[in-house]
């Protein structure tokens, strides 16, 4: 069975991967991975793999094209790392911009040779490893509904279904009671995507794709309508000096979340707006 610290690496592997940031081995990678047998043989078998494609027929032509590659890997992930934390159009983001096109354009290859590399970086195997991302959260997302809270999300699911919900944001909606703001962190889990915050790219667009407008407002509604957290109840029992009082707030919040939301998700649905 792997330990805490495999999986830690295989779940960091992951996210960089689907973040597109990993694209060669270099010697940082084999100091980080060196305790990972999986990525140590199959950073054997690619280094195999190329040493025989360059000893083959047109084995300069592939031995340039991988270089080009890495060239260009290496810009991109300095871009990719100077604009992290960077506004797209913001000044530090437009000078990341410059330096990138500049450190392009003083490659000491044929033009046409990295036109073909960027083609192949960018329209091939771009689409490609995000294919692969997905496969890889859909099977994860499998496998999270077989789990406990998966299966309670999934009992849930008839009831907040009016509201435009699924069993991945009944999920959510559970683990949020613990803290309004873990409601973010949970849908990350559930969509396998590692941490998540409010900031996290790579968790909006998928919830981009699996989720309409209507249904991103009437999650924020039930956020702001329903009961704080579990916290709040523990306060609430001991003001009140019993669980009645704290009960009573806990449904009454609740209600109060379901039939708002309810009534929202099902007059915009039928007027169209936002969906």
């Amino acid at each position: 069975m792997a330990s805490q610290e495999q999986r830690l690496k295989r779940r960091m592997f992951k996210e960089a991967r689907s973040r597109n940031r990993i694209h060669t081995f270099n010697r940082n990678d084999d100091a980080f991975w060196e305790s990972e047998p999986g990525y140590v043989r199959g950073e054997k078998a690619y280094k195999d793999a190329l040493e025989e494609l360059y000893g083959g027929e047109g084995g300069d032509a592939v031995r340039s094209f991988v270089e080009v590659d890495g060239e260009i890997g290496g810009i991109d992930d300095a871009f990719a790392e100077a604009t992290e934390e960077e506004e797209e159009g913001s000044p530090a983001y437009a000078a990341a911009e410059k330096k990138r096109d500049s450190a392009l354009a003083a490659l000491s290859f044929p033009p046409d040779l990295v036109e073909k590399v960027t083609h192949f970086r960018n329209g091939i195997r771009a689409p490609y490893e995000e294919a692969l991302t997905d496969i890889d959260n859909a099977e994860e997302a499998e496998q999270l509904s077989y789990s406990i809270s998966g299966r309670i999300g999934i009992f849930l699911e008839p009831v907040v279904k009016p509201l435009g919900f699924d069993w991945r944001i009944a999920m959510a909606i559970i683990g949020s009671f613990a803290a309004k703001e873990v409601f973010v962190a949970q849908m990350g889990i559930v969509y396998s995507v590692g941490e998540a915050d409010e900031e996290s790219e790579g968790l909006r667009g998928i919830l981009q794709q699996h989720y309409n407008p209507l249904q991103a407002f009437c999650m924020m509604l039930w956020a702001l309508l329903s009961l704080p957290c579990v916290v709040t109840i523990a306060v609430a029992k001991r003001e009140a000096g019993g669980w009645k009082y704290a009960i009573a707030m806990m449904v009454g919040f609740t209600l109060v979340a379901y039939a708002t939301t309810l009534i929202v998700y099902q007059v915009g649905n039928v007027l169209g707006i936002g969906v």
